[in-house]
């Protein structure tokens, strides 16, 4: 492990680091006489650009800066490992951001067809004044009835120009630094969606922006997170319908820095509702075949300390574990699942690596995470012996429960973590947690 890593990760994820850079991008903006712009890049083919299309006119009206949308198609391969579980997923994941903010629920997913011919109308309306207004109600139009209320023949000529827009939309997109869609970009930093604005609408505010015309500055796209293990709780009668305790299963791997922070969660979650947790460990990505481009792991990277700090979880002084160190850690881990401690473990070792810059190389470093979980080293680190037998041919006990782990996350389809599971509820993310808040509170009721 490079040396200068934690080190290096500390002082980019520092906000020291970060208002440094908002200031230098304020400095050229006053400097070239530049407006304050956020651009704003939206798909037809995305049911989360449908949605911040939906609240982008209360955004225009308490913020005094230029919104910019542009048309974006392209989904680069790499950065989508598993499309076909995507959109599937996508569609029923935005369903539970409309009921949290009050939107229109989308209910169809369109086909290619639809989809090109809705990207075309926007391409070729962006600079018209009624672009809003008709994003908004041909894309909801879509989503929600399969409805297109437009001619969908489109001649040679704007087909041509539409598609010469959607290119250089996606170039500019390249050049900022993303791949995604429904993705928003101020002076620097980018912002995913209704599940990122609360950043956006703090920096807008901070940086002056807000319209006083719209009363005091304030978040309204926070939700996701404001009322997090708020609600009164008795974790001895966790509210069930059985008598039985609820059980919360979560989808992980040790190089997910949003694993960490839902791993953190998780232990609120059943220290405050009396949930139970059951930990499913998955190896990376990378150690199971798939891609991670570097531009994705560095938005993961910056994006993940914006939301850590949100909710006051310690994330930035970091190492990789790849290889060798999510070998150590998984066979520790196996081991001390025997003895029933294998999630304080876990916990104990996601907390070292994401935030405490602790090797899992190196044994010393190890141990301190294996005694602070209250597990005995001397008798642990036998399966970390065994694990590092060049002469054991034979894979890893803990290889099966991996792969186990694995397949159930594709049946679920999904394929990235983390994942969590409760009664018929599949969700991805940290910040979905508040999809199980509600269901606790409803069977509570």
């Amino acid at each position: 492990m490079n040396p200068l890593l934690p080190w290096i990760a500390k002082t980019l994820s520092s906000s020291t680091l970060r208002t440094l850079r908002r200031q230098g991008h304020a400095c050229w903006r006053a400097l070239t006489g530049k407006t304050p712009t956020v651009h704003v890049f939206i798909s037809p083919a995305d049911p989360y650009s449908v949605l911040l299309l939906q609240v982008l006119p209360q955004l225009k009206q308490r913020f005094n800066v230029d919104w910019q949308c542009h048309t974006v198609m392209e989904r680069p391969a790499d950065m989508y490992p598993k499309p076909e579980y995507w959109f599937k997923h996508a569609l029923q994941d935005s369903q539970h951001l409309s009921r949290l903010y009050d939107l229109p629920v989308l209910r169809c997913l369109p086909d290619d067809e639809q989809i090109e011919a809705l990207a075309h109308l926007w391409a070729t309306h962006e600079e018209t004044p009624e672009f809003l207004e008709q994003t908004r109600h041909s894309g909801l139009q879509l989503w929600t009835h399969n409805e297109m209320h437009f001619d969908q023949q489109v001649d040679v000529t704007c087909h041509r120009i539409a598609e010469r827009i959607i290119s250089r939309n996606e170039s500019l997109r390249h050049k900022l630094g993303h791949y995604f869609s429904a993705m928003l970009y101020f002076e620097g930093e980018w912002y995913w969606g209704l599940d990122r604005l609360a950043h956006l609408e703090t920096r807008l505010n901070q940086a002056g922006f807000h319209n006083p015309n719209e009363g005091p500055c304030r978040i309204e796209f926070n939700r996701q997170h404001a009322h997090f293990c708020s609600a009164p709780a008795n974790p001895a009668t966790n509210p069930t319908t059985d008598g039985e305790s609820k059980t919360l299963t979560l989808y992980f791997s040790l190089r997910s820095p949003y694993s960490y922070l839902a791993l953190v969660k998780a232990q609120q979650l059943h220290e405050h509702y009396g949930v139970k947790i059951d930990l499913r460990v998955v190896l990376p990505m990378v150690m199971r075949g798939l891609t991670v481009p570097n531009q994705k792991k560095m938005y993961i990277f910056y994006d993940t300390k914006r939301e850590a700090d949100m909710q006051k979880i310690p994330y930035g002084f970091l190492t990789d574990p790849l290889g060798k160190g999510v070998l150590n850690c998984y066979a520790l881990y196996d081991a001390a699942q025997k003895q029933g401690k294998g999630f304080e473990l876990m916990l104990s070792f996601a907390k070292g690596i994401n935030s405490e810059a602790r090797n899992a190389e190196n044994a010393h470093d190890l141990r301190l995470m294996v005694e602070r979980a209250g597990l005995d080293w001397a008798s642990l680190k036998e399966a970390l012996v065994d694990a590092q037998d060049p002469s054991n041919d034979e894979p890893p006990a803990w290889r099966a429960w991996a792969d186990q782990h694995e397949q159930a996350l594709y049946q679920l389809g999904l394929w990235g973590v983390p994942c969590l599971v409760m009664d018929e509820l599949t969700l991805w993310g940290q910040d979905r947690f508040f999809v199980i808040e509600q269901r606790l509170a409803s069977q509570s009721a």
